[in-house]
């Protein structure tokens, strides 16, 4: 299946972001638009963003957060010309903003999918650790820190390193190679 993600009616909307970027590269959450897509479809799907690819390919707004539960009526919609804002609780972007207001939904949807069937080192005992939806990925390095996931989940990524003193409240994401300084909240 090839998907074209077109930024043509939202692009003007969602600037400044989109001057720099495609609107399917923003990220919301942990993952932007476009890895979403990506991650719901798998590795036989093809995500095209460029406009010279887009021929055969289903067009579908690149500022609409696919989710689990409606990214297959989103498509179908699209391939049948049908409107897909008009999808019960569909979530997508219509001004900058959106991506902060959307954030906490976002990182619990992506937290979800990406730490599925997954196992976590446990952090170190010098940590103080309250909630129990905590994620670490490889070579990430906690340490001496507040990690607090009783209200969302935390997800550490690869290389990231939380110093001494850090306190850190979900839902929360630190993507890979961040750095936490000491103390920071």
């Amino acid at each position: 299946m090839r998907i074209y993600l077109d930024e043509s009616k939202c692009k003007t909307a969602l600037e400044p972001f989109s001057l720099i970027r495609h609107c399917a590269d923003i990220r919301v959450g942990i993952l932007t638009i476009k890895e979403k897509w990506m991650a719901l479809l798998g590795e036989s799907a093809s995500i095209i963003t460029g406009e010279q690819d887009k021929e055969n390919a289903v067009a579908v707004p690149a500022n609409i957060i696919p989710r689990a539960d409606n990214y297959a009526a989103i498509i179908d919609y699209c391939r049948n010309g049908k409107d897909p804002f008009t999808i019960p609780d569909i979530s997508y972007l219509q001004h900058p903003w959106n991506i902060f207001q959307m954030n906490d939904d976002a990182i619990r949807n992506d937290f979800a999918w990406i730490t599925k069937n997954r196992s976590s080192p446990q952090p170190d005992a010098g940590n103080r650790i309250t909630g129990t939806a905590i994620f670490i990925e490889e070579g990430a390095s906690v340490s001496m820190a507040m990690l607090n996931a009783t209200t969302g989940p935390i997800y550490i990524g690869k290389n990231v390193t939380i110093m001494e003193g850090a306190m850190i409240r979900g839902p929360f994401a630190a993507l890979e190679g961040a750095v936490i300084k000491m103390g920071a909240k």
